[in-house]
């Protein structure tokens, strides 16, 4: 599966302004709004002086903190960051004309209807993010990177695997703490009992990203990586719960109908012979289903000819409805009864 980039910041020179450095056509200008308060955080200041054990825990918490947001509208799934940009000089950041640091809001993302594919690949997307953490801002703007990704083969693992998810030891070496590592482990379990897509942080300023704007996006999960996870929560099959129903025999509804004949004159002794198959359920509703009319001059008719009728009625009862016939009971009413099944 193929990812796409985005890439949002702004350029070094004075003219530059903000842009949009990489996107995918689904990543609209509703979607870059929407991410407009998460972006923002920088605003405030890099936090080394509100969060001094992030910090000290990393040289760049904001490249290894992201939030995931999965959004029907925009219909655009992302995991995003909001990063400082590298200079030039090893330790150094990017400036713009005014020498302030430059920061992009960047990430993986894809459409929405993909999003199934994109939320299992979620970890490793991290996993292979820790391996280079650089900017994707820099990586595009020194030709290291094109505007759409393909993880390697060994970077991706199976959240949906059988037992305990398997980290290989080189990319499990990636993080620097247990609590890194438990975090990751805690996501992975997350997204295989998940039935839905659940949007969350992680990284080392998740708590705070959380207090800040949780409540705005629908954060469901943190996943810290600066302290102990709720790793001990159990996860546990739904399908494993539930119960084989007793079994039982399937028996249908069984109605009767009977033939019947009902005669109507008019003002002009017009004679109309109603033929009907009417339900004789007690308290039925049921209307007639099937008549044939005839009119007559006078009042008379053979008794042949009104057999004749009646048999082909029972005839269509029979082979164009498929009901049973109880015809060979010996009661002659019986001969005009149906036994219709639903």
């Amino acid at each position: 599966m193929k990812l796409d980039l985005m890439i949002y910041g702004r350029g070094q020179d004075r003219l530059e302004g903000y842009q949009t450095f990489a996107a995918p056509s689904y990543w609209t200008e509703q979607m870059l709004m929407t991410m407009d308060r998460f972006n923002d955080l920088w605003n405030c200041g890099d936090l080394s002086a509100s969060q001094p054990e992030a910090f000290s825990a990393e040289v760049n918490p904001w490249g290894k903190t992201y939030m995931f947001v999965c959004m029907p509208p925009p219909y655009c799934c992302a995991l995003l960051r909001c990063t400082r940009v590298e200079g030039d000089e090893p330790g150094t950041w990017l400036k713009e004309v005014r020498n302030a640091d430059i920061w992009s809001l960047e990430g993986v993302c894809c459409p929405y209807e993909q999003k199934e594919n994109f939320i299992a690949l979620l970890p490793s997307i991290i996993l292979w993010l820790e391996q280079d953490n650089t900017s994707f801002y820099g990586r595009l703007r020194r030709g290291q990177i094109e505007k759409q990704i393909e993880l390697p083969y060994d970077s991706i693992i199976n959240p949906y695997a059988e037992g305990d998810v398997e980290i290989p030891r080189h990319l499990r070496d990636t993080f620097r703490s247990d609590n890194a590592l438990d975090a990751l482990y805690s996501l992975c379990q997350n997204i295989k009992y998940s039935s839905a897509p659940f949007h969350f942080l992680f990284g080392p300023l998740a708590d705070y990203f959380n207090s800040e704007i949780g409540t705005h996006y629908g954060v469901t999960k943190v996943f810290s990586t600066l302290r102990a996870n709720d790793s001990a929560d159990t996860f546990s099959d739904p399908m494993m719960k539930m119960e084989n129903t007793r079994k039982r025999d399937f028996s249908r509804r069984k109605l009767k109908y009977v033939l019947q004949m009902n005669t109507f004159k008019d003002k002009k002794i017009v004679v109309t012979r109603n033929w009907s198959l009417v339900c004789k359920e007690p308290n039925s509703t049921a209307e007639p289903i099937f008549s044939d009319t005839y009119t007559i001059q006078d009042q008379t008719i053979s008794v042949s000819e009104l057999l004749a009728q009646a048999d082909f009625i029972r005839s269509y009862a029979k082979h164009q409805l498929c009901w049973e016939n109880t015809m060979d009971n010996s009661d002659a009413e019986m001969m005009f009864s149906f036994i219709k099944e639903e």
